[in-house]
């Protein structure tokens, strides 16, 4: 085997290995714990997407979003969410590029899959009055990302709720 492809395995190796430990370790990881399924729409096409959120600050979540939840899914987008008042603190030209996620609740396009039902409801009422931007890096399929003239804005408004 040539010497960059055992390079490439033994870091292939210890990736795995850190995989393992990274939820008790101390790393940008460590937050992501809200599960969020969301029907997402990358031009006409929509795709179930799963989120895995922390709060940056206040009244700011970032999501890692994927496909599917099997272990080692690929990363397909970040999803940022913000609450009304940094949405009202925003250019009338930077609102332009977030989504509120008042129609996709409504819809019943959003669930928190881990949650009790009673914790969920809970939960979509605050769901409901945030906005979101969603940056597409990899497709919906997960394939290598496109650079950057084709990252693609995602949204969770049906094509007639735009």
């Amino acid at each position: 085997m040539p010497t960059q492809a055992l390079r490439a395995a033994a870091l292939l190796a210890t990736l795995a290995a850190g995989a393992a430990t990274a939820a008790a370790a101390q790393n940008p990881l460590a937050g992501y714990t809200v599960h969020i399924a969301a029907t997402h729409w990358l031009g006409d096409r929509s795709y179930t997407a799963h989120h895995w959120f922390k709060p940056l600050r206040d009244g700011v979540l970032q999501g890692l979003v994927f496909k599917e939840t099997a272990d080692g899914a690929p990363l397909i987008e970040v999803e940022w969410a913000i609450g009304q008042a940094v949405y009202d603190s925003l250019t009338p030209a930077e609102r332009r590029e977030w989504h509120p996620l008042a129609p996709a609740v409504a819809a019943r396009r959003v669930q928190l899959p881990d949650m009790a039902p009673a914790e969920e409801a809970k939960m979509l009422e605050t769901v409901k009055t945030l906005y979101a931007q969603t940056i597409n890096l990899a497709g919906i399929d997960g394939a290598l990302p496109a650079g950057l003239r084709k990252v693609l804005l995602a949204t969770h408004m049906a094509p007639g709720e735009r």
